[in-house]
């Protein structure tokens, strides 16, 4: 079995752009890591933070480094 693919052999998307921000809406907290996004979405923490840094590319979250391999991210308004 394993994760689906599609036409092209390609595994699909596990999560959208739209999944990680409706995380971001529902969280008491205004900064999440990768690691809660992909907690409260069921996903890997790659694909979360896969789906972070597309939104980073558009404008939607914001990336704040916490030290050296620590980051957070918070929804731009």
């Amino acid at each position: 079995m394993g994760r689906e693919r599609n036409e092209k052999g390609q595994y699909t998307e596990q999560i959208s752009q739209k999944d990680v921000l409706g995380a971001f809406e529902k969280a008491e907290d205004e900064v999440l890591s990768a690691r809660n996004i992909a907690d409260y979405l069921d996903c890997t923490r790659q694909a979360a933070d896969k789906k972070l840094r597309e939104l980073l590319e558009n404008g939607s979250v914001k990336r704040i480094e916490l030290g050296k391999r620590s980051v957070a991210w918070r929804r731009t308004k």
